[in-house]
């Protein structure tokens, strides 16, 4: 899904991760959380391929870095990208970090860099993360 805010940023629906289990066996509805890029800029439109590398870290509180819970399968970006995660168990402390390269290679130079800010992944709720890049 695609949505486009006009502001002072633009805000282009990046992802969304729908009913990731965690391995939380109880009675509570599977939680769920969404991604959405927010671009400093405008998102780009110039037809440069980029490829999307994410990962979840949990981190102490003011951390910059943190143990990685969870990373995506690279992605090509296009508007509505999915990225998929292996399980992510409930936690958090969670921080979504994305790399946007234009080389499908893990050791290519990042063209965007994003971080989100600390977030709750919990049964029975579905939370929107933003990353700004």
């Amino acid at each position: 899904m695609l949505s486009v805010r006009t502001g002072l940023v633009a805000i282009l629906s990046g992802l969304a991760l729908f009913s990731l289990c965690a391995c939380d066996l109880g009675t509570a509805a599977p939680g769920s959380f969404e991604v959405t890029f927010e671009w400093a800029d405008a998102a780009p439109t110039d037809g440069t391929a980029l490829y999307v590398y994410s990962k979840i870290e949990k981190r102490d509180q003011g951390a910059t870095t943190g143990k990685q819970i969870a990373e995506s399968s690279v992605a090509k970006f296009s508007p509505g990208v999915k990225l998929d995660f292996a399980e992510v168990p409930y936690g958090d402390g969670y921080v979504v970090v994305v790399e946007m390269k234009e080389q499908e290679s893990k050791t290519a130079r990042a063209k965007y860099y994003g971080e989100s800010e600390p977030f709750t992944f919990e049964a029975g709720k579905h939370t929107v993360v933003t990353v700004k890049l």
